[in-house]
């Protein structure tokens, strides 16, 4: 059975941060293939100046253009209301003989727990855990504890992964972006104050 990962998230834009993230599952061999997906509406946050569908798209695809076994894929976008992770994990099993590994940072599995249908979202995904490198981990390992004790699988990946503020990038530093990422937004106009 083939091992799918899927990375999600607003990619409002994408960044370096996220580039890294794909660069150590790319490197680890694990998976055969990695998704990127742009969410339609966060369930878990606000996200002020949120690009096009269409526009979060074509940055990740900009930016990941040169990866082997790495795509970027619409499916929450095509779908209405907040994008859940549980739904997409549902679609895809339908669509892959596949366990399905949800790619989660340091500060997203501290809250899977709220997530919708945690419960059977655990029994159908795998997850992949970024740890950050020289911060104070112990809700992350509080969070890790819990989602085992619950009869989930979490893979942890110590990493040491560019701390990125997409807020600061919206507004105007371009330095933690792809090359073709930035000259992208520029060309559109994107995130102008």
């Amino acid at each position: 059975m083939d091992n799918v990962a899927i990375f999600g998230g607003t990619f409002n834009p994408f960044h370096n941060g996220h580039l890294e993230i794909i660069n150590t599952l790319v490197s680890s061999d694990a998976f055969d293939k990695i998704l990127i997906i742009p969410t339609n509406i966060p369930p878990h946050k606000n996200a002020p100046m949120l690009a096009s569908g269409e526009d979060r798209l074509t940055m990740c695809s900009l930016a990941l253009k040169n990866f082997k076994n790495v795509e970027v894929c619409d499916i929450e976008l095509r779908r209405n209301g907040p994008s859940y992770t549980i739904d997409t994990v549902r679609e895809l099993k339908k669509l892959y003989n596949a366990d399905v590994h949800v790619v989660c940072g340091g500060d997203m599995i501290t809250t899977l727990y709220s997530w919708k249908n945690y419960n059977e979202l655990i029994k159908y995904a795998k997850f992949v855990a970024f740890r950050r490198v020289g911060t104070d981990n112990s809700d992350f390992d509080l969070a890790v504890e819990k989602i085992r004790l619950d009869g989930g699988f979490v893979t942890v990946i110590d990493a040491d992964i560019t701390d990125v503020s997409s807020t600061v990038i919206r507004n105007g530093d371009s330095s933690k972006l792809p090359v073709a990422v930035s000259e992208y937004i520029k060309e559109k106009g994107l995130y102008s104050v």
